[in-house]
């Protein structure tokens, strides 16, 4: 009796051993590819200097996902590649590059000349199958000194299917319409 609970006991413990969770899935969100555009050569390029801030509840390796009104839930094992933060950053700042007036992004404070580009994602997350939504503030100033009008953004992008590479890709179509909003009003102001 004593040497059957032993072997069971072993083989109880290989078993717990040999069991590993399921691996974390990484995601990144990317700007589209687009064909080679060609400038003309006095074509100037304006620069700007971007700002993005996020909540921290957002600013995490784990993805939110959406679970009611105010219920927000971590998914442990489809994370984020890089900070939420940064990636939302270069995807604004690549997509503001290829726009049809171009402008080169540099990082905050460079240079007193350059105009200002400020948004505050106020939030970002979506259902699988379901939709993301993005809301923002944003402001344009031709200068730091300036106190431009802030503007308030909105979308809802559907996630077509209950996985979560669709919802991704619904966060990056979020984002590329706010990158669209940012171009509008760039191309306003020069």
């Amino acid at each position: 009796m004593k040497k059957l609970f032993i072997c069971l006991l072993v083989l109880l413990v290989s078993a717990l051993g040999c069991a590993s969770s399921p691996p974390a899935r990484f995601y990144l969100l990317n700007v589209p590819a687009r064909g080679q555009k060609t400038q003309p050569e006095h074509s100037s390029t304006d620069r700007v200097s971007l700002q993005v801030q996020v909540p921290e509840y957002l600013d995490r390796p784990q993805i939110v996902v959406r679970k009611g009104e105010n219920r927000l839930s971590l998914s442990e094992l489809d994370r984020w590649a890089e900070p939420l933060s940064r990636m939302i950053t270069r995807v604004l700042s690549q997509e503001l590059a290829a726009g049809p007036s171009p402008v080169r992004v540099n990082a905050p404070g460079s240079s007193a000349e350059e105009s200002q580009i400020w948004v505050q994602i106020l939030r970002l997350d979506g259902t699988p199958g379901g939709s993301v939504h993005l809301a923002a503030d944003w402001r344009i100033a031709p200068s730091r000194r300036d106190n431009a009008q802030v503007h308030s953004f909105s979308t809802e992008v559907p996630a077509s299917a209950h996985c979560m590479d669709s919802l991704v890709q619904a966060h990056e179509q979020a984002i590329q319409e706010l990158a669209a909003e940012l171009r509008k009003a760039l191309s306003r102001r020069w």
